[in-house]
């Protein structure tokens, strides 16, 4: 029957079944089964690429989430490495290393926030120390 099946997938056309039909390689009751059988190997094929679809669209958007997300982290902690730089005119590597591995942006909002309220980059580094 696979043979068959392999025979009749590539056929599309009405004419190519006709001449099949004609030279009596089958006969009708036969044919009948097999083209139902391939019109559901057809809604079988499309179901697949309808999912394969649906799934790359899924990844797409999560991954334009994640990288929204990933952006606007990378750009808080920038935005707080530079703040710290134009108030205290200098940064330590490693206070911008920690700052650099924080994923929280509410921490980061909240560190933001105290670059303005310390009075030095001891007492941030302090609060840093909290944090990590």
């Amino acid at each position: 029957m696979m043979e068959l099946l392999s025979i009749f997938l590539p056929l599309k056309t009405p004419n190519t079944l006709k001449y099949i039909f004609s030279v009596k390689l089958i006969d009708k009751a036969r044919l009948k089964q097999l083209w139902e059988q391939i019109k559901m190997l057809n809604i079988f094929e499309l179901a697949k690429e309808e999912g394969l679809q649906e799934g790359l669209q899924e990844g797409l958007q999560k991954g334009l989430r994640e990288g929204k997300t990933m952006g606007g982290l990378e750009a808080m902690r920038d935005m707080l490495v530079e703040t710290l730089i134009e108030r205290f005119n200098v940064v330590s590597g490693l206070i911008s290393e920690q700052i650099r591995a924080l994923q929280n942006q509410d921490v980061l909002k909240g560190l933001f926030h105290q670059a303005f309220k310390c009075q030095s980059l001891q007492e941030f580094e302090a609060i840093l120390k909290l944090v990590n």
